[in-house]
């Protein structure tokens, strides 16, 4: 199993094998994310905005249950900013044989906004950085698109250009970055990390702490006894790393 890496001359060719229609409104989200997502699903035509410590895990960890029931998910590499190993993803849950990876030359001539689009119309779950050099207008023009095709887009790093429905922060939990060492062993081997969740109709922000990775690898609730607790305050989250 690989992921594809699809250069942009060869990406329409490619589109004809991937569309998926949006038969469901809905896309399902993993266990330990259906207490932080509302509703317990991600909805098509939605805008997810994801940055800090885990931004990326968080991303394809949202997106992997949609991959297991046939959809098709395109990641755009942003040059010095994230890459997509098939090792990481697989771990998180994601098939890599419906994953196509693509990497955007650093070329100011490249029309980003005409690249996205094309993206949206073949595939249902897009990840992109918000630092690509996209316009407010070309923004929205991009997010009606996305709401007629019916796919997600998920925006690592903030929210750029985009109006995102749905924000998840993520920071770590307590020192050495969240990371624990497993038994006696001495490794770091799992991650705690706290996601704070924004939506534009949910009103306060919840907040959850989860394993990312768990000691199986993959991501988990970190079970405390206590319930999430909700806050209407913005509290500071750790830089995106």
């Amino acid at each position: 199993m690989a992921i594809t890496s699809a250069p942009l001359t060869n990406l329409k060719a490619l589109l004809g094998q991937t569309a998926v229609l949006a038969h469901d409104r809905t896309m399902p989200v993993g266990k330990p994310f259906e207490d932080i997502i509302p509703g317990a699903v991600l909805v098509r035509g939605q805008v997810v905005s994801l940055c800090g410590l885990a931004e990326v895990s968080l991303a394809l960890a949202l997106a992997a249950p949609s991959t297991q029931l046939g959809s098709w998910l395109v990641v755009v590499e942003h040059p010095d900013r994230f890459e997509v190993g098939a090792g990481a993803a697989d771990e998180l849950g994601v098939v890599v044989d419906r994953t196509v990876v693509v990497s955007l030359p650093a070329d100011p001539a490249l029309r980003f906004a005409e690249v996205v689009a094309t993206l949206i119309e073949g595939f249902d779950v897009v990840i992109v950085s918000a630092e690509l050099p996209l316009s407010p207008a070309a923004g929205r023009r991009l997010q009606a698109r996305l709401r007629t095709r019916g796919g997600v887009v998920m925006v690592v790093g903030g929210s750029g250009c985009w109006q995102p429905d749905l924000v998840l922060r993520s920071a770590a939990v307590g020192p050495q970055g969240g990371w624990q060492s497993l038994h006696d062993e001495g490794r770091l081997r799992s991650r705690q990390i706290v996601v704070e969740v924004e939506g534009r109709r949910q009103g306060a922000t919840h907040r959850h702490r989860l394993w990312l990775p768990g000691s199986d690898a993959g991501v988990a609730r970190v079970d405390d006894g206590t319930p999430s607790s909700r806050r209407r305050d913005h509290p500071v989250v750790a830089s995106a790393g």
